[in-house]
């Protein structure tokens, strides 16, 4: 209708990511739902000189000779969802812990002592 297509679903993958802290695997899961419009490049061009907004979720793609490829679009979305820095939930840096969080989290975890993190003595300097 209109020369307009809308594809909609839910992108979900279970991959293992390597943890950026300690380097060891760890299973994740990704499930992101999604609606994506495509619109007929002609008329695309001539919407997006009457109103455009790059921070808005429904941005029209343009169809190629009325056609769309759908794998193109999960591979973005798949792209987009993956963590930059993926961090193992249990992960501990081997002088302590990133932040207060993760110390209360992990408080009487071992028999070891965990050692507050280089980061925490500079909260308390003053300019």
């Amino acid at each position: 209708r209109g020369h307009k297509l809308q594809v909609e679903g839910d992108l979900s993958a279970r991959l293992i990511y390597r943890c950026g802290l300690t380097l060891e695997l760890f299973e994740a899961t990704i499930s992101e739902p999604f609606v994506q419009i495509f619109a007929d490049a002609e008329r695309l061009d001539q919407a997006s000189l009457v109103e455009f907004d790059a921070l808005s979720d429904d941005k029209m793609e343009p169809m190629q000779d009325d056609s769309v490829d759908v794998a193109e679009l999960g591979y973005q979305l798949f792209a987009m969802a993956l963590d930059p820095f993926p961090r193992k939930p249990d992960a501990l840096v081997p002088d302590g812990v990133l932040d207060e969080a993760d110390a209360a989290a992990h408080e009487g975890a071992g028999d070891e002592p965990l050692r507050p993190s280089p980061f925490a003595v500079l909260k308390d300097l003053k300019h």
